[in-house]
């Protein structure tokens, strides 16, 4: 909706048989606002905000119940693209979705394939991406943070200081690098150095699961 003319266009999903996730995962891109990505059992790109869409990659779940639960776009490199499932498939594409990699066997660390709850590209570096792992469906409540500074070639668990529980979400502060938030089932986790360590920020935010993370891109707002 164009909330100053009062203009709206109902988005489309593309083709039959699709399944999605309740919180489908989607996204205008940050290069091109007429871009819009979702993603249900497949990844779908628009060209005109959603009024069509075509289908940008096959089958990336692995089951015939699996669907989408994280999508992102680096705000650095328009071409790389990631897209992850509530059954634990993790996929990249580093040239707009003509070819898609899976990636998920690369995050170390993890018993089974687990629910990808979030992916978050650097807004500094091309080659820095962030992902976070809940794993409690799966009776797993260690936490999971994720790091590549090498465009997804190799990843490092970023847990230290971080409690035994699931993590939802993740934020990187737009102005400095090394700031990095994490929210877990027990509260909100900041990091100064990237991610190395990780420490209570809730200041004053009772002790309550956080599911999503927003800093503001001029205000500065968490």
């Amino acid at each position: 909706r164009n909330v100053a003319t009062g203009e709206q266009v109902r988005i489309t999903r593309g083709g039959g048989g699709v399944r999605f996730n309740w919180n489908t995962p989607f996204l205008l891109s940050p290069h091109n606002s007429s871009l819009f990505f979702y993603a249900g059992s497949v990844v779908f790109r628009s060209i005109d905000g959603g009024a069509t869409s075509q289908r940008i990659s096959d089958e990336i779940t692995r089951t015939e119940r699996g669907s989408a639960t994280a999508l992102a776009q680096s705000p650095v490199d328009e071409g790389l693209l990631l897209v992850g499932t509530d059954d634990g498939a993790l996929w990249m594409t580093t040239d707009g979705g003509r070819e898609w990699t899976s990636i998920a066997d690369r995050l170390p660390g993890l018993e089974g394939p687990r629910y990808i709850s979030d992916i978050e590209p650097s807004p500094h570096r091309a080659d820095t991406i962030y992902v976070t792992v809940d794993g409690h469906r799966s009776d797993d409540y260690a936490p999971h943070v994720f790091v590549s500074t090498n465009a997804g070639e190799s990843w490092e668990r970023i847990v230290v200081g971080l409690p035994e529980a699931s993590v939802r979400t993740l934020a990187i502060d737009p102005v400095n690098r090394d700031l990095v938030f994490v929210g877990t089932e027990f509260g909100c986790f900041v990091s100064i150095d990237a991610g190395g360590h990780w420490s209570p920020f809730q200041s004053g935010l009772p002790t309550v699961p956080v599911h999503e993370l927003v800093i503001h891109p001029t205000e500065s707002d968490l």
